[in-house]
């Protein structure tokens, strides 16, 4: 269901995915595609993404759900090598594709980025449709996230975190102005959770899967 779903509520046609081919291994990047230090953040990140947890969670079963990879198995190590090799693919050919124009509106690698892809492949299982998903995402639900810095995201909420928080929770609202907790302390405290839409310390695909079906369908403000 969420591989129909997905793509229609950010409005990619998963029939039409030529703009979207997905990377070779050893494509050579220009300095305005994926930097190099950015590769090697990404190749850093990938082994604790919550693609390869889920891999090494379901490593004992006799069929996995998770291969994004119709002619290899999802289990062992094989595994967790086409894995990682798909998600570097797709998060670099995301980057590379944004940013060949000469558009000013580039998007950034940031660390957490990892997990929401993760959880894209695991749902789409395919990397170019995953790519076209994310791409939308990329430039509209986390368009803050996805800048040179965290700057004008962590502007935003101070403008809205206890200002919200004032309306939904009173008791914790006051109770944190009494212990005297700023809004940049508690910006410091749910960032990670933001941008990573609260993939990684959540353990259970099927709860994060459930938040995404939520935030893909809503208002860029709802992770918040």
């Amino acid at each position: 269901m969420r591989k129909k779903a997905w793509p229609k509520l950010v409005a990619v046609n998963r029939f039409n995915l030529s703009q979207h081919p997905i990377a070779e291994e050893k494509q050579e990047h220009t300095e305005n595609d994926v930097k190099e230090e950015e590769i090697l953040m990404i190749k850093r990140d990938i082994p604790r993404s919550v693609l390869i947890q889920h891999c090494n969670a379901s490593s004992s079963r006799a069929t996995s759900p998770l291969s994004v990879a119709a002619s290899v198995s999802a289990t062992g190590m094989r595994s967790q090598e086409v894995l990682m090799k798909d998600l570097l693919n797709v998060i670099t050919s995301l980057i590379h594709q944004n940013n060949e124009s000469d558009s000013d509106d580039k998007i950034f690698y940031y660390q957490g980025f990892h997990d929401i892809a993760s959880i894209i492949l695991l749902s789409l299982q395919e990397p170019g449709l995953s790519v076209a998903v994310l791409k939308q995402l990329a430039t509209f639900h986390l368009q803050d996230a996805m800048k040179s810095d965290f700057n004008s995201l962590t502007s935003a909420l101070r403008g809205l975190l206890y200002s919200l928080l004032q309306y939904f929770d009173q008791e914790l609202y006051y109770f944190l102005l009494d212990v005297g907790m700023n809004e940049d302390e508690m910006i410091s405290i749910i960032l990670p959770w933001l941008i990573t839409w609260f993939s990684h310390d959540l353990h259970s695909l099927e709860v994060v899967s459930r938040l995404f079906d939520a935030f893909i369908a809503s208002h860029p403000i709802l992770p918040l």
